[in-house]
C-alpha cells in the first residue's frame, strides 16, 4: 500500500483493527505538504488511526490565498472535506457553520476532535452537538495567549494567560499587532482574531462555555497541562511523534574530518528560538574548533559571518537530508516549547542533541544518556556542553545510538496512535 509516496507493507499483520469507530477531526488550518509541526502531527496521527481500523474524516477550510486547505492533489492518506471560502471573515462564519454541521449530519461521528485552529476553536465547538463526545487537541499556547501561540514577551516566557487575565492579554495583543492594523496586512492568526471577535468580552464568555462542552483536552507536555488543568477537570498528555522511516541515520563520509556541523532546525529566525545565544556559543567554540559551521533552516540574515550557513525554509521531505549532513543538533529555545518535534527528528536521525532545559523539552531528554541539557539563554553553558561533545566522538556516538533507540521505542507515530490516541478515544467514547 502506498500513501503519499511512502510504501506501507504488511498492513494487515502490523495493525489489528479495533472497533470501526467514526472519528471526525476539524482543523481550520491543515495543509499538506505541511507548513509546521501541527500539520505533521495531524497527518501522521490520523493516518495511523486509519491504519488501526478507525474510520477517519478531516474537515478543513480552504482559502484562495492558500493559507488554509492547500492540499496536494495526490493526497490519499485519509478522507478530507474542504470548505472553500474566498477569505475568512464574519460573513463566512455562517457558511462554515452550515457546511460543518451538514457534513457531520451525513457522517455521524462517534467522536469529534477539534485540532489546529487559533481563535475559531471555541466558535466551532459552540456549534457542535453536546451528545457527541468532543476533544480538543492543543499544539501550543493558542487560546492561552492572544499575542501568538508562544506565550512569550519581553524576551522571556510569559506567566499570564488569557483565561485568567483577559483584559491584560487583549491589550498585549493590540500592542504587538499595531503594525498589522496600520499596514492592513492579515495572516491566519489575525483573520481568526477578527472573524471570531476575539477582542470582545463576549468571546471570553464563549470560550469558557465551550470549554465546558469538551470532554477532554489533549496537550503535549506537563507545562501545558499545568495551565489547562486550572480550567478543565480532564487534561491528558499525549506527546508528539516522529516518522522513523523518513528520519533515520545514514553513514557519513566526510571530505574534511575537522569540520563540525552544528544544526539549528525549525523556525530558528524567531527570537524565542534563541539563535542569538547559539551564535555566541559557536563564536566561542571556533577559538578551539576553527572549522566549525552552523547550519540554520531559515532565510539568509544580513551581517553574519560566512561560517553560518542559511539553507532557507525546507519542505518536510527535504529535512532528513539536512539532519543527516550534521554532527550535532541544538535546540536553543528560550520559550516554553510545548514539546519539540525538531528534537525527535534529530534523535531519530542519529544526531546527539543539545537542548534548552525548558518546557516540554525536559520530558524528552534523559541527561547524558540520550541527549544533553544546557541552561536556557546561557551561551557559556551551551558552549561548554558542545565542547564536551565535540571533543569526545565516543560520547557522541553513544548518545546518538541511545537517542535513536529511545525514539524508536517510544515516539514512532505508530506507537503514539496505538498507545495514546486509541486508548483515549475508546475511553471517551465509552465513558
Amino acid at each position: 500500500m502506498e500513501v503519499n509516496g511512502t510504501v506501507l507493507t504488511n498492513i494487515d499483520d502490523r495493525y489489528k483493527p479495533l472497533k470501526k469507530m467514526k472519528i471526525c477531526f476539524i482543523d481550520s488550518l491543515f495543509c499538506w505538504p505541511p507548513r509546521g509541526g501541527a500539520d505533521v502531527d495531524t497527518y501522521n496521527v490520523l493516518l495511523q488511526l486509519r491504519l488501526l481500523g478507525y474510520d477517519i474524516s478531516l474537515i478543513t477550510l480552504k482559502t484562495e490565498n492558500l493559507t488554509r486547505g492547500n492540499i496536494s492533489k495526490s493526497f490519499n492518506a485519509f478522507e478530507i472535506s474542504c470548505i472553500e471560502i474566498e477569505s475568512l471573515g464574519k460573513r463566512t462564519l455562517d457558511k462554515i457553520q452550515y457546511e460543518i454541521l451538514s457534513k457531520l449530519e451525513i457522517y455521524v461521528p462517534d467522536i469529534i476532535i477539534v485540532g489546529n485552529s487559533f481563535f475559531l476553536k471555541p466558535v466551532i465547538t459552540s456549534w457542535l452537538n453536546w451528545r457527541i463526545p468532543i476533544a480538543w487537541r492543543q499544539y501550543a499556547y493558542e487560546l492561552i495567549c492572544q499575542k501568538d501561540i508562544q506565550r512569550f514577551r519581553n524576551n522571556c516566557p510569559c506567566t499570564l494567560d488569557y483565561l485568567s487575565t483577559p483584559n491584560t492579554c487583549r491589550e498585549c495583543f493590540i500592542k504587538h499587532s499595531r503594525n498589522k492594523f496600520v499596514s492592513l496586512s492579515t495572516d491566519p492568526w489575525l483573520e481568526e482574531y477578527l472573524s471570531a471577535k476575539a477582542y470582545s468580552k463576549d468571546y471570553y464568555s464563549l470560550l469558557m462555555e465551550s470549554i465546558k462542552k469538551v470532554k477532554v483536552i489533549w496537550v503535549y507536555s506537563q507545562p501545558m497541562k499545568n495551565v489547562w488543568e486550572k480550567y478543565h477537570h480532564n487534561v491528558e498528555i499525549i506527546p508528539g511523534g516522529v516518522d522513523i522511516n523518513l528520519f533515520r541515520p545514514i553513514e557519513k563520509l566526510k571530505e574534511k574530518q575537522d569540520v563540525i556541523r552544528i544544526l539549528a532546525s525549525g523556525r530558528i529566525q524567531d527570537e524565542s528560538k534563541g539563535l542569538i545565544h547559539l551564535i555566541k556559543a559557536c563564536e566561542l567554540l571556533r577559538e578551539d574548533f576553527p572549522e566549525l559551521e552552523l547550519i540554520c533552516t531559515s532565510p539568509w540574515q544580513y551581517g553574519l559571518p560566512s561560517w553560518i550557513k542559511f539553507v532557507g525554509w525546507l519542505s518536510y521531505y527535504e529535512l532528513p537530508k539536512i539532519y543527516q549532513s550534521a554532527d550535532i543538533c541544538v535546540v536553543p529555545s528560550i520559550w516554553e516549547e510545548p514539546f519539540g518535534l525538531v528534537t525527535l527528528e534529530a534523535m531519530a536521525s542519529g544526531l546527539p542533541v543539545v537542548v534548552s532545559k525548558i518546557g516540554g523539552l525536559r520530558e524528552i531528554i534523559i541527561e547524558g544518556k540520550n541527549g544533553v541539557f544546557f541552561d536556557p539563554g546561557d551561551p557559556i553553558s551551551l558552549k561548554n556542553k558542545l565542547k564536551e561533545l565535540i571533543s569526545n566522538p565516543q560520547l557522541r556516538s553513544e548518545i546518538s545510538k541511545e537517542a535513536k533507540e529511545y525514539v524508536v521505542s517510544n515516539f514512532s507515530w505508530e506507537k503514539i496512535a496505538k498507545n495514546y490516541y486509541s486508548n483515549e478515544i475508546e475511553r471517551i467514547a465509552t465513558n
